[in-house]
């Protein structure tokens, strides 16, 4: 536990003032763009191959790219939405790995473990 406080203290130097002073206009959503691309290219080649899980890994694409929306617009809105909508990055991203592990699970279950 000390290890892992350690390394946040010594990884965030500055918390949400850093992100106040942040001027990048994608507030540094930017950094999960291989992420966005990873995951709409694996659900395009699902939805080719016309595999089972597709329709669990297109939501949850659809879901991350909400996440991201929401991250990216959260200091925009501060101003007219004081609650921001940060937590809705971590609640969308909780959602699109419940959608992922759900596709898994329910292949499995099936005995389609071509997936």
């Amino acid at each position: 536990m000390a290890v892992i406080i350690g390394i946040v203290w010594i990884t965030s130097s500055g918390g949400a003032t850093q992100l106040q002073a942040s001027t990048d206009f994608l507030n540094d959503s930017g950094q999960y763009l291989p992420a966005l691309i990873a995951v709409w290219v694996f659900a395009l080649i699902t939805m080719r191959k016309q595999l089972a899980i597709r329709p669990w890994i297109v939501c949850a694409a659809l879901v991350f790219s909400l996440s991201l929306v929401a991250r990216t617009t959260d200091l925009h809105l501060c101003n007219s939405f004081p609650l921001g909508t940060h937590f809705l990055w971590h609640v969308f991203n909780g959602v699109m790995v419940a959608l992922l592990l759900q596709g898994l699970i329910r292949m499995e279950w099936k005995g389609k473990r071509k997936i």
